[in-house]
């Protein structure tokens, strides 16, 4: 993030031509992907004789993705003439496994609507149960673990055949929906339209538009998401429930700080490198509770409260908190 003094359309659509300082500024973000989280038209630096200027860019690489959040802080002012801007980002985290191949969950939601198949979906599952023996309080332990194996067995089965199946993965996105489905779809044909034509003006900008109409999409999904996850849909004004607080804890573990379970080697002040959670803690707690530094014992008698030229000892001594103070810090 910083002032980069470049005007550009790619980050600027209000302005009908670009500088020197942009086309360098664009080579480099072509060159390594780089990805702007600028909310498109948001003016970054308002009072330059009333030209609408974005000058202050934040761009993230690839790996690091786009900001969680970014925006203009409009209630506290600066004396700078440029915005106060404000952004979040998640903590960096080791790559998911591969997707697995197996159904983790099935659309019911989809089979409510199509009144068609729900009715085979319960008319095969009338088939099945109508000769199941009944379970009532006179059944034993085992009759009751075989029971519930034969209904997860055989609902998954009716499932499969008349539900969609669904794959929740570490990829899965409660915000993806067809908008950004859309926005992605025609950057990608941006994109391969700008390979594979001659490197021209308008395809460049028509590129460079897409790109941040799909990552301003992104963006908002997400907002909204949040927002609609935080004020619930099903919640009676004035009347908190359960799910209103069980959300409410739940938003407070989306937001809390990721604390990483691993710390990483530490090296000692002697130059060894602890690797060992032992090793660690032993350094951990020489660093925090020192061992005190050893004096030599003495047999000599400690030395008295008093002068040598002194005829009789001070036997009430008044220590004043000035008196400490000097001692202590002097």
């Amino acid at each position: 993030m910083g002032d980069f003094n470049a005007h550009s359309y790619y980050w600027n659509p209000l302005i009908t031509s670009s500088n020197s300082e942009a086309s360098y500024l664009e080579e480099i973000i072509d060159r390594y992907k780089l990805i702007l989280n600028n909310e498109p038209g948001v003016i970054t630096r308002p009072n330059l004789k009333n030209n609408r200027s974005i000058i202050d860019l934040t761009f993230t690489t690839p790996e690091l993705g786009m900001l969680e959040s970014w925006g203009i802080e409009e209630e506290n002012s600066t004396p700078s003439d440029h915005e106060l801007i404000f952004f979040n980002w998640s903590i960096l985290e080791p790559k998911p496994n591969p997707i697995p191949k197996e159904i983790t969950g099935w659309n019911i939601d989809q089979l409510n609507k199509d009144l068609e198949k729900l009715e085979k979906a319960k008319k095969e599952w009338s088939n099945l149960s109508i000769q199941r023996k009944i379970i009532d309080n006179l059944a034993t332990k085992e009759e009751i673990e075989n029971e519930a194996i034969w209904i997860e067995e055989t609902l998954t089965k009716v499932l499969n055949l008349y539900a969609k199946p669904l794959r929740i993965t570490a990829y899965s996105k409660r915000w993806w929906n067809n908008k950004v489905k859309d926005a992605r779809l025609k950057y990608s044909q941006c994109r391969r339209e700008y390979k594979n034509s001659l490197k021209n003006d308008f395809i460049t900008q028509k590129l460079k538009a897409a790109r941040n109409n799909y990552y301003y999409i992104v963006r908002k999904e997400k907002r909204e998401c949040w927002q609609a996850f935080l004020q619930g849909e099903d919640d009676i004004e004035d009347n908190i429930g359960r799910e209103s607080i069980n959300r409410c804890w739940q938003a407070l573990k989306y937001t809390s700080p990721r604390i990483s379970s691993f710390t990483p080697p530490i090296k000692a002040p002697n130059g060894s490198i602890a690797t060992t959670i032992e090793e660690k803690e032993a350094i951990f707690l020489e660093s925090a509770f020192p061992r005190p530094i050893s004096t030599p014992t003495s047999l000599e008698s400690p030395i008295p409260l008093y002068r040598e030229d002194e005829e009789d000892p001070i036997e009430n001594i008044e220590i004043r908190d000035i008196d400490i103070e000097n001692a202590l810090f002097q």
